[in-house]
């Protein structure tokens, strides 16, 4: 049976919970990491594993938001394309070759390191500044103008920066939980 294409209100909806899943699993990825150690030390293979499943399900569910043949991509959804690429890009502080530039390291990693294991002795990790401010950029514009003032839901209409700082601290509450004392 084939189902009927979602609505705009699903589809609008289903990205604001994909830049949520983004956020919050950047927020548990970084707060694995101190100062550039890994605060659950590196015996723990399953802290480890942990860790690394956050990045890279964010990149994955970033890369839904952000690359323009995917469904839920900013190009699919928006409707002014121009105002929004516009608002990113001053938000980043970046050009759009830049952003692009970026957009390409993501899938690189993601086709590189996540969906396959190539031949490549490094794997260069992407700097998650830059996702972390796109996703709660998007999410923050399809709340201001995209829902045409109907909330997609009561516990997606929410400050996704503090989502971002919530998760974190939980997940260094979690980490510090398990260390050795």
């Amino acid at each position: 049976m084939t189902e009927a294409p979602l609505t705009r209100r699903e589809r609008l909806r289903r990205t604001a919970i994909l830049c949520g899943h983004c956020i919050r699993n950047l927020a548990y990825y970084r707060a694995g990491w101190n100062g550039g150690e890994l605060r659950f030390g590196r015996r723990s293979r399953i802290h480890g594993s942990i860790n690394g499943n956050f990045l890279d399900v964010m990149v994955l569910e970033w890369l839904k938001l952000f690359v323009a043949t995917e469904q839920h991509a900013w190009q699919n959804v928006v409707t002014d394309k121009a105002q929004f690429l516009q608002g990113l890009l001053a938000q980043l502080t970046c050009t759009e070759t830049q952003f692009n530039d970026y957009i390409n390291e993501m899938r690189t990693y993601r086709d590189k390191f996540i969906a396959h294991l190539d031949s490549r002795r490094q794997m260069d990790v992407p700097v998650m500044d830059m996702a972390r401010e796109a996703a709660i950029y998007y999410h923050r514009y399809l709340l201001a103008n995209e829902n045409q003032n109907d909330p997609y839901r009561p516990d997606l209409d929410y400050d996704i920066a503090a989502l971002y700082a919530d998760c974190e601290a939980e997940a260094i509450e979690f980490y510090e939980s398990c260390s050795p004392r």
